[in-house]
Formats: structure tokens, sequence, C-alpha cells
């Protein structure tokens, strides 16, 4: 898989709390996180893309990395888009939905070596 987002891109995300105060988004119901990319903030900062939300069983089959998981209540499960070189919840086990900071949307400027105008947009 591609990576979503390169070095030297620099992006805007929604803080997680703005989103709840606002009641844009309701913890209660994490089905909005499924295959979003999300910034977690567990001892470290990761921009990982959500690929199991609670009660969601994940069975993988690639390269180094074979298991069946069960994505238990008030947690997620994260992979990089790198999958197979990613620091990730294979690696940490499930996160705690409540750890989420804030939700990326789009790169506003890029640049590595040179301006990359084909980066800006919309993150998907």
């Amino acid at each position: 898989m591609e990576s979503t987002l390169q070095k030297g891109d620099i992006i805007l995300s929604l803080n997680m709390d703005l989103l709840k105060n606002l009641q844009i988004m309701k913890i209660e119901d994490p089905t909005y996180l499924k295959n979003r990319i999300i910034i977690i903030n567990d001892k470290e900062k990761l921009i990982k893309r959500c690929v199991g939300i609670p009660g969601d069983t994940l069975i993988f089959n690639i390269e180094n990395y074979n298991d069946t998981i069960i994505v238990p209540n008030g947690k997620i499960f994260v992979i990089g888009d790198n999958i197979n070189a990613s620091y990730d919840s294979k690696q940490n086990g499930c996160y705690s939905i409540n750890n989420i900071e804030s939700i990326p949307f789009y790169v506003y400027f890029s640049y590595n070596n040179s301006f990359r105008i084909n980066r800006l947009g919309f993150i998907r």
C-alpha cells in the first residue's frame, strides 16, 4: 500500500475534544473511525490508519505477521500504510479510543527538495 502521508507533508487535523464538544463525532459510536487516518498520543504521537473498531474480528496473513484479533470494547486496531515496515498495533496491541488526539483531513503544504503541489488536498 502506498503511504497516504509522506515526509515533508504538513497537515491540518481536527482535535477530538473539539469534535466531541461540537457533537460532530460521538465516542460511543466509533464507526466513523474505521479506515480513517488518525493521530494517537500514547507515549509518543503516531499517525496511523484505524482498521479495527470494538467488536471487529481481524484476520491477518501478511509477511511476518499471521494472527486473528478481536478488538475489545474501548479499543482500536491501527496499522501504518506501509504495513510490512510499520510500528503499530501489530507490535503494541490495540490502543485506547481515548488516546486518539485528532483526525487529519488536509495536506496544505508539502516540500521535499521541492514544492509538491500534487500532494495538496484532502486526506482519504
